[in-house]
């Protein structure tokens, strides 16, 4: 049998807003927050439900300005989560920080944004038309040298890890939602194993827009016309609902958290 583990910290961005707090009192108080999305970048698809979280100040999560230029909403409920996890893992005892502590995240697929490309594309506009010879001329001078570091999904890690000072054994797993079940199971062996003294283990949602729309009904969990009866639970509704979110847990043995006053 496994040695069970302790869970000494949590934390969550949700349709409710960010912590665990806001999260149980909307489940106490029955609320639902799908609703059919207005964006007109999603107008091309049948009327789809999304629950969207709040965005986030990168200012006011500590991030460096400079770095806070690569980061997009799922970083960002990235960084609140861990923050709000070590932050209740810390309050009595050691930091949390450094090569023992290990960092484990699953993450789904980064979109590039409506206009990433925008001032690229118009400047490969030659006669009538979009020219190839024209964009590898002078087009692609106009996209930022760091944007391409900006679509990988492990850069979330890598900036959070570099924020908190976790430099322990790690990984990003990817796509979708068991990629954080994965986070939690490699976090659980990481401690068992003794690879690390403790470990944060987070997930990570896509960001609603269209290309998330686009593959998750390819992925069969958007079906045409479910709506807001979609995911609803014991209504025996088909299909899901395009949500946004991320939850982190500290892990550590039970050795270690009865170790703490």
């Amino acid at each position: 049998m496994l040695p069970p583990l302790a869970v000494t910290g949590a934390g969550a961005v949700t349709a409710a807003g960010r912590g665990l707090d806001p999260l149980w009192r909307a489940f106490l108080e029955g609320r639902a927050f799908p609703a059919i999305d207005a964006d007109p970048q999603l107008a091309g698809f049948f009327p789809i439900a999304t629950a969207r979280s709040p965005r986030l100040d990168p200012a006011t999560l500590g991030a460096d300005a400079r770095a806070a230029r690569l980061m997009g909403h799922h970083t960002h409920m990235l960084l609140a989560c861990a923050a709000d996890a070590l932050g209740e893992a810390e309050r009595v005892g050691e930091k949390l920080r450094g090569e023992e502590m290990g960092f484990f995240a699953g993450m789904d697929s980064v979109d590039p944004g409506e206009e990433d490309l925008g001032a690229a594309a118009l400047a490969s506009m030659e006669g009538e038309g979009w020219s190839p010879s024209r964009f590898f001329r002078e087009g692609y001078r106009t996209i930022p040298p760091l944007w391409p570091l900006g679509m990988l999904n492990t850069m979330s890690l890598c900036q959070a890890a570099i924020q908190f000072g976790i430099r322990g054994e790690n990984a990003t797993f990817t796509p979708g939602p068991e990629a954080g079940v994965q986070a939690v199971a490699e976090a659980a062996s990481a401690v068992r194993g003794g690879r690390a003294r403790a470990a944060l283990a987070a997930g990570v949602s896509a960001v609603a827009s269209a290309r998330a729309v686009a593959r998750y009904r390819e992925r069969g969990l958007l079906i045409p016309g479910a709506g807001l009866g979609a995911g609803r639970p014991f209504a025996g509704g088909p299909g899901a609902v395009l949500g946004e979110g991320a939850a982190a847990l500290v892990l550590e043995t039970q050795e270690r958290a009865k170790e703490k006053p």
